[in-house]
């Protein structure tokens, strides 16, 4: 299945590829139907990154991109549980 979670759109156009997130409009029919949320098995990794201001955005990521993220400068802060 994939892990659903809400992300505002700025932030989600500014990140989505490097952490490897769908958007909507690119997840099937059959993959909305596996689709789940909240659940804390199995669960994706998850990020953050320190923004320019000092604020921070935290974001879950793809296991295929975390090695993509961590040199984008976002650092792992939770692994992935049961994903694989």
């Amino acid at each position: 299945g994939m892990y659903l979670f809400p992300m505002n759109r700025v932030d989600a156009e500014n990140y989505a590829d490097v952490l490897g997130l769908e958007r909507p409009s690119q997840i099937s029919t059959a993959e909305r139907q596996r689709a789940f949320s909240g659940a804390s098995r199995p669960r994706p990794a998850k990020m953050k990154l320190t923004l320019g201001g000092g604020g921070t955005i935290n974001s879950f990521c793809s296991h295929n991109n975390i090695d993509d993220a961590l040199t984008a400068g976002w650092q792992l802060i939770k692994p992935a549980v049961d994903y694989n």
